[in-house]
């Protein structure tokens, strides 16, 4: 008799869960494209472009809206924020220290043409990290806002 009433809630909650699931993949490819959009814009436009992994030249390739966001997504909302704002946080960071030493090192190899040419750098890299840092606190929340139904799920199994 309740078995028709509790298979149509659970169908419910399974439309509910995977049209929010859906949803997040699809915002999480959007946050993706944004990010991947002013490397392929720039690689148009300079096709001999260094890529700087965090902007640093001993480092690996990387992108102009570098990531800052761990290998392994987050289980759940919570976690997602954890990340998000901590990826956010250097990101800042890493912006601030462009603030503060790109005229510097400017200064010292080109004058105070250099000192320009390197405030307009640590400028653009504290804007770019920013937007990054951004960038990476909306995917963790959303990555972790997709994992929560199954990391309950989990819970509630024991697992």
């Amino acid at each position: 008799k309740w078995g028709a009433v509790k298979g149509a809630g659970e169908g419910l909650l399974g439309f509910a869960t995977g049209l929010g699931k859906g949803t997040c993949e699809l915002l999480e490819s959007t946050i993706e494209g944004v990010r991947s959009t002013p490397d392929a814009v720039a690689d148009k436009v300079d096709k001999n472009r260094e890529h700087k992994k965090h902007g640093v030249d001993t480092e690996a390739k990387g992108q102009l809206l570098e990531t800052f966001k761990e290998e392994r997504a987050p289980d759940d909302i919570v976690e997602g924020a954890f990340k998000g704002f901590k990826a956010l946080g250097t990101s800042l960071h890493s912006g601030i220290m462009d603030l503060k030493d790109k005229p510097m090192e400017g200064a010292k190899n080109g004058g105070a043409l250099g000192f320009a040419k390197g405030a307009g750098q640590g400028v653009l890299g504290f804007s770019t990290k920013a937007l990054s840092g951004s960038l990476d606190l909306a995917s963790n929340l959303v990555t972790g806002a997709k994992n929560t139904p199954d990391q309950v799920g989990r819970m509630r199994k024991g697992e």
